[in-house]
């Protein structure tokens, strides 16, 4: 995905997470939204969720 706006406000949903502005729920719901379409990057996403987070 060649989206340097998508990358972008990627990058803000990982630093309002790192400064505790959201927890894990909100940033399931921001990437969610933001990688829609893209089940391939959605799948690669939840590798990373905490044990008992998934993205569907």
């Amino acid at each position: 995905m060649d989206k340097p706006e998508v990358y972008n406000k990627f990058l803000d949903v990982m630093k309002d997470f790192k400064s505790q502005t959201i927890d894990t729920p909100g940033v399931i719901a921001r990437v969610k939204i933001l990688f829609q379409g893209h089940k391939d990057l959605i799948l690669g996403f939840n590798t990373f969720l905490p044990s008992g987070f998934r993205i569907t």
